[in-house]
This record gives C-alpha cells, sequence and structure tokens, in this order.
C-alpha cells in the first residue's frame, strides 16, 4: 500500500473543489494518507487565519471538511525530528519518512 503525504496547501486548496480536491480524492483511492500532529496545527493555524478573508459561514464548512478529511487520515508522531527544510513547517513533511 502507498504511503502518502498532502501538503498543507493542497488540503486548503480542496476545501474549494477543482483539481486538488481530485488529488486529495486519488490519493484515498490509491494509499493510506498520513498526517502528523505538525501538520494538522498547521492546516488548523491556516483555516483560522483566513477566516477573516473567507468570513464566519465558509469557515465553519471549511472546518467540517477538515474533521471529516483528518477523521479519513492515519496521524503518525514521528520517532525522530529532522531539520533540514529552508521553511522549518516543511520539516513536517519529511519527518513522516521512514
Amino acid at each position: 500500500m502507498v504511503k502518502i503525504v498532502i501538503d498543507t496547501n493542497v488540503l486548503i486548496s480542496a476545501a474549494f473543489g477543482g483539481i486538488p480536491l481530485e488529488a486529495v480524492s486519488k490519493a484515498f483511492s490509491v494509499g493510506k494518507v498520513y498526517l502528523s500532529p505538525d501538520i494538522v496545527s498547521e492546516v488548523e493555524e491556516t483555516v483560522h487565519r483566513l477566516t477573516p478573508k473567507l468570513g464566519d459561514e465558509k469557515s465553519k464548512v471549511m472546518l467540517e471538511l477538515w474533521r471529516r478529511f483528518h477523521a479519513l487520515c492515519e496521524v503518525h508522531k514521528p520517532s525522530r525530528k529532522v531539520v533540514v527544510c529552508r521553511d522549518p513547517k516543511d520539516d513536517a513533511y519529511r519527518n513522516l519518512e521512514g
């Protein structure tokens, strides 16, 4: 089975449909989707940061979609932490390797 990690930007964009939503849907059809606690935090922070732009109603819909997605994923807490990326938030994805 393929192990898949989806970038926060793709997850957020999927809430609006189109190709990102197709990519997320396909991920579930071909493998197991994984998240780390750091990725979960980043997605939730991003949704809250977007709330003033989206409005309360769209933010609630996005949070509900996120909760559904999160429930379908396996959360994996990495046993080691690497620091290799210029953007420290991207290390959350590197840490799920292995």
